[in-house]
């Protein structure tokens, strides 16, 4: 009968160095890990501002389409806006304050804001011209 003789330059990796290896490269994604999940949240906040932010721009062009009259501006002030719901955030549009010229024509000014789940308004500001009072 013949009999292998060890080698003492076997090929192959043993059980103890691959848990060495799985114990290494968890700790690696380990320390990783809050650095991911602050880079999830940092993009989620910055879709949310991104998507408050063309609301807001989106009321001061609809306040730009009714800009003849400072009364016509208040009326559309006055109007209720509906909550905006996306993928679990509320954004709520609304217009602030119309400031109206003491004498005519003149500029009028509109600020609009939008919430995002009752906080961190995002706010616009613009001056429009009007021709008259009413």
């Amino acid at each position: 009968m013949a009999r292998r003789v060890s080698d003492a330059h076997e090929e192959g990796v043993t059980l103890i160095e691959v848990v060495v290896a799985i114990f290494l490269l968890a700790i690696l994604a380990l320390a990783l890990l809050p650095s991911a999940i602050g880079f999830l949240k940092a993009t989620t906040t910055n879709a949310s501002m991104s998507e408050a932010t063309g609301l807001v721009n989106q009321q001061l062009e609809s306040a730009r389409a009714v800009t003849q009259t400072c009364t016509a501006l208040q009326a559309w002030a006055g109007e209720t806006l509906p909550p905006k719901p996306d993928n679990g955030t509320v954004f709520q549009p609304s217009r602030a304050t119309i400031t109206c010229p003491s004498s005519y024509p003149g500029t009028a000014r509109v600020s609009v804001q939008v919430t995002i789940n009752g906080v961190k308004p995002v706010t616009g500001v613009t001056l429009l011209f009007v021709a008259a009072a009413s």
